[in-house]
């Protein structure tokens, strides 16, 4: 009997104890200091409060600030509310600071409104000057047109337009071996000349030159011998061509006799036979530098 009682005395003990220990916890725990609330960023908040306005009153919003707005959206990674911004205040205001287009251009972006990214690029590229900036927005929609809007042929004629004014960046001259592969599959004959000349221009370390390019000025070459009329248009690039052409004698002059017959092609329509044997001359003279330049390295 005692030792029950003293058994249930140590149970009552026990159970004391506990509610003591929970009541202790429950003290400090009311007594602890609140946690403070997540602090809002500022430019979260300013960012914010730029959205309504721009969204009511997108006529009333300057340059600057619609700007600022914009680069809030990029930093912050906030592009879909930036771009929608962008749109209401693009309606309202119809010659817009070139960096507002820009900025537009990237916030689209980046919110994978690809169509729109492409039409403000387009937009801010056609009067830009030439400059890293630019070079990079080329880059940007060439990469959107190619491997999102998949609108090769866009992209095609629209660097071909543009020619070298926008490849300062590397960002932009890496689409160059798309640019001349697409010109052979097309068979631009054109196209391909002045994209050669261009890149040539750059005298890129050589063996790289060779490597990614000269496949591609071999068949310039060998689509020119026919001297269709299709050609005629490369003439002038093919012109700027052959003194570019380093450290390979037989193919620079290969390419001088070639764009000297195909020059001579196009201007012999309505000449009299006296004319054009006249004017065949340097074609003949080019030949024969060609087939010493063979003969000295054969």
């Amino acid at each position: 009997m005692r030792r029950f009682l003293s058994r249930r005395a140590m149970a009552i003990m026990a159970v004391l104890v506990f509610g003591l220990v929970m009541g202790m916890c429950v003290t400090r725990a009311a007594d602890a200091p609140a946690t403070p609330a997540a602090t809002i960023r500022p430019e979260d908040a300013q960012f914010e409060e730029m959205i309504p306005k721009a969204q009511t009153s997108a006529e009333t919003m300057s340059d600057e600030e619609i700007k600022q707005l914009l680069r809030l959206g990029i930093k912050l990674c906030r592009p879909m509310a930036a771009d929608r911004v962008a749109k209401a205040w693009l309606i309202k205001h119809l010659k817009p600071d070139p960096q507002v287009i820009k900025l537009a251009a990237e916030t689209a972006r980046m919110a994978g409104d690809f169509r729109s990214a492409t039409a403000r690029y387009k937009q801010y590229l056609r009067t830009a000057d030439s400059s890293p900036e630019a070079s990079d927005a080329a880059a940007a929609l060439y990469e959107i047109l190619i491997d999102y809007l998949r609108a090769g042929n866009d992209a095609f004629q629209f660097m071909d337009e543009i020619g070298g004014k926008f490849r300062t960046t590397i960002a932009a001259r890496k689409f160059d071996p798309w640019f001349v592969n697409t010109a052979r599959e097309r068979r631009a004959v054109a196209p391909m000349a002045r994209r050669l000349a261009l890149v040539m221009t750059d005298k890129m370390p050589l063996e790289m030159e060779r490597m990614l390019y000269w496949e591609y000025l071999d068949w310039l070459m060998d689509t020119i011998m026919s001297g269709r009329p299709e050609c005629y248009d490369a003439i002038p690039a093919c012109r700027q061509i052959t003194p570019l052409i380093r450290e390979n004698p037989i193919r620079a002059q290969r390419m001088n006799f070639l764009t000297a017959n195909l020059a001579f092609r196009a201007g012999q329509a309505g000449k009299t036979p006296d004319v054009l044997e006249r004017e065949y001359e340097p074609v003949l003279a080019a030949a024969r530098t060609y087939v010493d330049a063979a003969l000295n390295l054969a």
